[in-house]
């Protein structure tokens, strides 16, 4: 009987639920197990330094599982080279009819998977790619669109809701392996061939060894035993799941495929009693977003969901990564520490009252999400597959990193940045491997925030020392900590390390344990030392020429050094914006994406027609003469005629959708988002336009005559000529979409399709748009009559008394009740359709200014038709 070929792949190094050797064994002919080594595969296909170790004790560990459950004769085969020409070598050889391996996601393994299906398919030999390491493939989940997703929240509500995974199969009770060794040129191949612990010295293996001593399958279900029994019954509690010792610390056994998702799901939900057969007979309560328990909800019809409880996993726009910014502030020497993190949500109250039960549940919605977003990351990957090498918003990269920074990047690998919480960060991740996920953020952040390092410089120390280095992981935390993510922790939120050291390190026991020279320093400044008193500081041992005693960069500099620097990116980023005209884009309310609308209670809300050159150009004074001299723009630029600028007056801009659906365009080319030679011609002349805005025709529909390169600091300069803070709130941005880009007869015909589709959410709110409003061009937030409260177009809605024409005949209109759910939706879920299909912008409660003091939100774009 011809053989078949079983590759492992790296990620997937078990017997337990491994649905390629399974599919190989069933066939009941020898299975042949291989491992394919490429030393000069791309980085992001291999292990780091420290994952090689841990891949040694894998592949050890499972050559022993082998021999231990199927004989002394089961071998693991081995190689090193080029994956595609060893495993059709050794096809040839053994003269296999199939090769088996479970699925990877990253560009460059699904071309290895392309490249050898082709070779052999030439020889008549099948290539069997399997789902193994997630519950739910990128393809699998999509937007009602067919889109792939590229922010979390939505995308957990769908996963959520997904269909749930098989049972974790067991090992095969009978498995033929391949024996004749000796056919083969390089026989069964040994893993000291393979050379993975060449660039570790003793030292730091003898490290790893210490804090890592177990590795396989086995000590993976013992460790995730140990979790469910220790740790998992305060994982409900955000305070217990960020302590440094809170986590299952089961990422590395996840990563080389040791613990399959599916047996980890299994074991958390049986754990609570959540799989199909212990829900039925329970009454247990569902739970909503906030934990809030909901009892007697009944389970949803088959097949069964992948969390079996209704969730609500929405939040507000812009609300990614909200417990850091109690730490976007100067470190005050005055500042109280605390011993603990007492950063609860709002509903800590309500979390501490639930009983045991229903806090084990809210604890599985919590692991679940965190599976969630490692899913995600592969999702994002799949369809992003150059995001370990460039940003996912094409705006960054026009920002200006400092890449010739290298004592900066030196001092931040070596530990030496000053900052005792960011060094002993490193010293922890060179000695054991590991680090938490809410470290990793911190030292995300110094990087790229404080340093201005590039994140990618990051993304590569760090994968080289973690032991559970996962590249789409990986990308996804360091994309969204450097701001360039989609659905990104905001850039101008700036983490102090000082106020987090305080707040989650009080006493600096995480500090003294990895940074000695600290230890005798009071806890009142072991996360700031260069602010004790002298004699402290002698006692302690610190002379003058230690960094922490100067660090690296001050925290104040640092921090305003980032906020010009994303200046520096919105006005770069604007002027090169190819084919369309900076008054265009004033108009139509463009620059939504990359300038942030400051506002405040006594700003004026009226455009200005100033802008003067040398007032747009406000920060550090050598970047704006690079700036200049880098666009060629003149000191001060002469007024610009209408008839010098033709392309200033467009009406009619062409839709530019294409350039922001990241996912759909996952090699875009910095070319394709900044055409130069074109590009900075335009900035020239419109940058030249703001100088003199009154030589071209006004607005009067929108009021719009302010530069955007200086109205985002005109609030500040505003306060701060009356004496206040220069410092103004900011209001984060609704994403771009195809439909801003409509006209009012496109939407109208969206509005007819809605209400015409009974199983569309939002059908009686299309019909109620139709009949009572009429949509307009000014669907953008500015100086216009245009506008509904949005309040008020809810209670219009929900005033309705005749019955929903798309109702089910049985439905009764009693008591006020119609019965259909197209009157009941949500404000938020109510803003997200007008944003999202109509393109109408939808404020908050802030704008209230130009509505006589009225809050919002408000809805632009809609104007109540006149009946007679």
């Amino acid at each position: 009987m011809r053989p078949v070929v079983l590759w492992y792949r790296g990620h997937d190094l078990r017997v337990t639920d491994n649905v390629a050797l399974r599919a190989a064994a069933a066939l009941g002919v020898p299975v042949l197990p291989v491992f394919v080594w490429d030393a000069e595969s791309p980085w992001t296909s291999r292990p780091g330094r420290a994952g090689c170790w841990r891949l040694h004790r894998s592949l050890e560990e499972l050559q022993g599982t082998l021999r231990a459950r199927y004989g002394l004769q089961a071998q693991l085969a081995v190689r090193c080279g080029n994956v595609v020409d060893s495993l059709v070598q050794l096809v040839g050889e053994s003269s296999a009819s199939a090769v088996f391996f479970n699925r990877c996601y990253d560009g460059h393994a699904l071309e290895t998977d392309r490249v050898l299906e082709e070779r052999l398919a030439s020889q008549g030999v099948e290539v069997v790619g399997l789902k193994s390491e997630l519950l739910l493939e990128p393809w699998e989940v999509l937007r009602d669109t067919n889109e792939p997703f590229n922010e979390f929240h939505p995308y957990m509500e769908r996963w959520l809701a997904g269909e749930q995974p098989p049972p974790p199969s067991p090992p095969p009770e009978q498995l033929c392996l391949w024996t004749h060794w000796e056919r083969l040129t390089d026989g069964v191949g040994a893993l000291t061939d393979l050379h993975l612990l060449d660039d570790i010295d003793d030292a730091w293996r003898s490290a790893l060894e210490r804090e890592w001593p177990q590795a396989g399958e086995t000590a993976a279900a013992q460790a995730l035993e140990a979790f469910l029994r220790e740790r998992y019954p305060d994982f409900d509690r955000r305070q217990a799941r960020c302590s440094l010792h809170g986590t299952s610390r089961l990422s590395a056994f996840v990563r080389f495929g040791e613990l399959s998702p599916r047996q980890l799901y299994r074991a958390v939900m049986a754990h609570v009693g959540l799989l199909p057969d212990a829900v039925a007979d329970d009454d247990d309560a569902s739970i909503n977003g906030h934990g809030n328990a909901v009892s007697n909800i009944a389970l949803p019809p088959s097949p069964p969901r992948l969390f079996p409880l209704p969730v609500t996993t929405s939040r507000p726009c812009g609300a990614s990564g909200t417990t850091y910014r109690a730490y976007d502030r100067e470190d005050e020497e005055a500042a109280p520490p605390s011993d603990n993190n007492n950063d609860d949500d709002d509903t800590a109250a309500s979390e501490r009252d639930r009983g045991a039960h229903h806090r084990s549940v809210w604890a599985a919605k919590s692991f679940l999400k965190n599976m969630c977003l490692r899913e995600f990351a592969y999702h994002l990957l799949f369809y992003n597959p150059h995001a370990s090498e460039q940003p996912l918003l094409p705006e960054f990269r026009a920002f200006p990193w400092r890449w010739d920074d290298h004592t900066a990047l030196e001092a931040w690998r070596d530990g030496r940045t000053g900052y005792p919480v960011v060094d002993a960060a490193v010293r922890e991740l060179k000695h054991t491997g590991y680090l938490h996920n809410r470290i990793r953020f911190i030292l995300a952040g110094f990087l790229t925030k404080y340093l201005l390092v590039p994140w990618q410089q990051g993304l590569r120390f760090l994968y080289d020392h973690l032991i559970d280095g996962d590249v789409a992981c990986q990308v996804l935390g360091w994309q969204w900590t450097a701001g360039c993510h989609t659905d990104a922790f905001p850039f101008a939120c700036i983490v102090n390390p000082v106020n987090y050291g305080r707040k989650e390190d009080a006493r600096g026991a995480y500090v003294k344990r990895w940074l000695p020279e600290l230890c005798h320093l009071p806890p009142r400044y072991v996360h700031c030392p260069w602010r004790a008193p002298s004699r402290l500081l002698a006692d302690a041992g610190l002379s003058g020429d230690s960094c922490y005693l100067q660090p690296v960069v001050d925290s104040r500099v640092a921090r305003a050094r980032a906020r010009d620097s994303m200046d520096v990116m919105r006005r770069i980023f604007v002027m090169q914006l190819p084919e369309r005209s900076l008054w265009t884009m004033i108009d139509w309310q463009r620059p939504s994406q990359w300038l942030e609308r400051e506002h405040s209670d006594d700003d004026d809300d009226g455009g200005g027609g100033g802008g003067g050159g040398d007032d747009a150009w406000e920060g550090d004074g050598e970047r704006v003469e690079l700036m200049r001299r880098g666009l060629t723009l003149p000191p001060t630029p002469p007024p610009l005629t209408t008839a010098a600028a033709p392309g200033l007056l467009m009406s009619s801009p062409t839709p530019v959708a294409s350039w922001w659906s990241r996912a759909s365009s996952p090699s875009l080319a910095i070319s394709d988002v900044l055409p130069l030679p074109h590009a900075l011609t335009s900035a020239v002349a419109a940058l030249a336009a703001t100088v003199n805005p009154d030589a071209l025709p006004s607005d009067a529909d929108t009021q719009r005559a302010m530069s955007p390169v200086s109205a985002a600091d005109r609030p500040g300069r505003r306060r701060a000529a009356k004496g206040g803070s220069a410092r103004v709130r900011r209001r984060p941005m609704a994403p771009a979409t195809e439909a801003m880009w409509l006209t009012p007869e496109q939407r109208s015909e969206r509005l007819a399709q809605v209400a015409r589709d009974a199983a569309h959410p939002f059908h009686c709110v299309a019909s109620l748009l139709l009949q009572r409003y009429r949509l307009t061009a000014r669907n953008r937030h500015g100086k216009h009559g245009d506008f509904v409260r949005l309040r008020h177009l809810k209670a219009e809605l929900e005033a309705l008394q005749a019955p929903c024409p798309l109702a089910p005949p049985t439905t009764t209109a009693a008591g006020g009740d119609i019965g259909c759910t197209g009157r009941t939706v949500t404000t938020v879920k109510l803003k997200r359709f007008l944003a999202d299909t109509l393109g109408l912008e939808v404020t908050g409660q802030w704008d209230r200014r130009t509505h006589g003091g009225v809050r919002g939100p408000y809805v632009y774009g809609l104007v109540k038709r006149v009946t007679s």
